[in-house]
């Protein structure tokens, strides 16, 4: 079992260094105009992975089915153009550019059929699936078996979603965080943050600095970062990359 996690672990990081060089699923970017090229990016799932190209179409690969060997379609996406895409365990979701929600892949838990809202940023967890509204307000959908689809009523500059919680980042800086919490995923440290990332059972955060700091499960030592300083920090199930510099 060590092994697989090992192995899984490995493949996510190799993904999530290439990521380096597109932008993150986890950071909310502008609604480019129509004459502007779509950022490049990649994002990978539990055992599937998603690419969003220049021209808006998205491609995927790797496992099509669930945990019981089902046919769920998470490699599988429409023939949509998008601009931002987000993946989840067993699920993907996209934003069009009228910031319309689209998902593809298990809708177990409702995961995969988001409310007729229009958002600026998208993340999809585990069994659950957050937008960011343009007025800041976040809005959840999926499993809320923790309560991980339940958001305060804050404002918010960026949304993370990961297995059983998420955060979110105020306009003030500070994360908040809600869901489960047994390794104490949920509690954030009061520092300020430009960015957040939510994993599996742990989560990282960049300060101004460029310091990474991480909280929650740290098993595999994923929630002690390095002392350098970055400019983008993604949490995967167990294993969290920090890119030094952005790659051209």
């Amino acid at each position: 079992m060590r092994a697989l996690i090992s192995t899984l672990a490995i493949t996510l990081l190799l993904l999530s260094v290439l990521a380096c060089s597109a932008t993150s699923d986890t950071q909310t970017s502008p609604v480019p105009t129509s004459d502007e090229a779509t950022q490049p990016q990649v994002v990978a799932g539990t055992f599937h992975s998603c690419l969003l190209r220049q021209d808006g179409s998205v491609i995927c690969w790797g496992s099509d089915e669930d945990w019981l060997g089902d046919e769920v379609g998470q490699s599988s996406p429409p023939a949509d153009n998008f601009i931002l895409i987000s993946a989840g365990s067993m699920h993907n979701c996209g934003l069009q550019e009228d910031g319309r929600a689209i998902c593809w892949g298990s809708d177990l838990s409702g995961q995969s059929s988001p409310p007729a809202d229009n958002f600026i940023q998208i993340s999809a967890g585990s069994m659950h699936t957050c937008g960011l509204r343009e007025d800041g307000r976040a809005i959840c959908w999926g499993s809320d078996q923790f309560g991980q689809s339940s958001p305060p009523a804050y404002n918010f500059v960026q949304i993370s979603a990961g297995t059983g919680h998420t955060c979110g980042l105020r306009e003030d800086s500070r994360a908040v965080c809600w869901g489960i919490g047994i390794d104490g995923e949920s509690s954030p440290p009061a520092q300020n943050l430009v960015q957040i990332s939510v994993g599996n059972w742990h989560e990282c955060g960049l300060r101004e600095d460029g310091r990474a700091i991480c909280w929650g499960d740290d098993e595999w030592g994923q929630s002690s970062p390095p002392e350098q300083n970055f400019v983008q920090v993604s949490a995967g199930d167990f294993t969290p990359v920090a890119c030094e510099k952005m790659v051209v």
